[in-house]
């Protein structure tokens, strides 16, 4: 990931769990950039806000680096005429 993931990347996590991952690729994209994490399951979309808030994140959600959805990250996400410029799926699709 480290040569490709710049500050300023928009990324799409689909299957995003925990939120770990999340956590990291808004390291790796910095206050420029954004973070979409997506998950099927309400209660791992609901844990993984917790432990982002837990890791300090939570203005990052707040002001929108950081979006947490429950969704089918088989559709994507395209709200905002958002275009990604990396994806990882860490689920079965």
């Amino acid at each position: 990931m480290l040569p490709y993931i710049r500050p300023g990347s928009k990324v799409l996590d689909v299957g995003s769990g925990s939120g770990y991952l999340v956590a990291v690729l808004h390291q790796l994209v910095g206050p420029t950039g954004k973070v979409v994490g997506i998950d099927h399951i309400q209660e791992l979309v609901d844990w993984s806000i917790d432990n982002l808030n837990a890791d300090g994140l939570g203005d990052a959600m707040k002001n929108g680096q950081i979006t947490m959805i429950a969704g089918d990250g088989r559709q994507g996400y395209v709200e905002g005429g958002l275009h990604f410029d990396y994806l990882f799926c860490t689920s079965r699709l």
